[in-house]
């Protein structure tokens, strides 16, 4: 980092304009060229409406991101050389362990439906992620579950396994 600017987080700006941009071209390219459009009613949810709302959702925090990164302070040299980049930090366990648990949720939501992987996969991971206490746990668990559901097979139409 540059010692004479110790305001800016480059790798925020960096990820945040990497994103913004990621996401403009999914907006105008993809959607419009993968999504069809069909006939529908004026007031009615196109297939696209869901992955560009959550498109704007990501640009929205990217422009935050970049914002947040100009006025990053690093207050130590100490804490830039703990951030560098290093093959332990890309092998961290709980990275692994996350990735071979999206796996598993795959493949057993074929298995034993929507539903229920979802819960267990939403279970796991706010406890492994260090969320507290059983009761919050599997009442966030359930209402998020449940919430994505009803979001999905009601109000979009989507069905899912």
């Amino acid at each position: 980092m540059n010692e004479g600017n110790k305001n800016i987080s480059y790798s925020e700006i960096v990820v945040g304009l990497v994103l913004i941009i990621l996401f403009l071209i999914l907006i105008f390219i993809i959607i419009p060229w993968q999504v069809p459009v069909g006939e529908v009613e004026d007031d009615a949810l196109t297939p696209a409406t869901f992955p560009i709302i959550t498109s704007l959702i990501v640009i929205l925090l990217s422009i935050l991101l970049v914002m947040s990164g100009f006025k990053k302070k690093t207050t130590q040299k100490v804490q830039d050389e703990h951030s560098k980049f290093t093959m332990s930090n890309v092998f961290n366990v709980r990275i692994v362990v996350a990735l071979a648990a999206m796996l598993i949720y795959t493949f057993i939501m074929g298995l034993v439906g929507f539903v229920t992987a979802t819960f267990c996969c939403l279970l796991f991971f706010t406890l492994f992620f260090g969320g507290r206490g059983w009761i919050s746990v599997f009442v966030f668990s359930m209402g998020v579950t449940f919430g994505v559901y009803y979001l999905f097979t009601q109000m979009i139409k989507i069905p899912l396994p």
